[in-house]
């Protein structure tokens, strides 16, 4: 039953929608057998991020501390907002 979930990819889909999705197929498992264990269900959730939550995935990894939704959410603003700068270069003749 485990597999469902461990095969649900964040791909392009925002933060906002890939984790609700993923509590979904927990609920709907959980329905039908017994419930995905909590530390499992994170371990999924982290393994099917985007590669560019990669360095995040290895942080929240090594953790001592439980994560929360909000913790995606700040790497997700943050992702967004650092894009990378791009600079326009002006061959002038004189």
């Amino acid at each position: 039953m485990a597999c469902t979930t461990c095969c649900i990819f964040q791909s392009l889909t925002p933060v906002t929608t890939y984790l609700p999705s993923i509590c979904l197929i927990a609920d709907d498992l959980a329905v039908i057998g017994p419930p995905i264990d909590d530390l499992d269900l994170v371990i999924y959730t982290l393994n099917g991020l985007a590669q560019n939550f990669k360095e995040f995935t290895t942080s929240t990894s090594s953790r001592d501390t439980p994560i929360d939704y909000e913790i995606f959410l700040q790497h997700e603003d943050h992702l967004q907002s650092s894009a990378p700068v791009k600079a326009n270069y002006a061959n002038r003749q004189k």
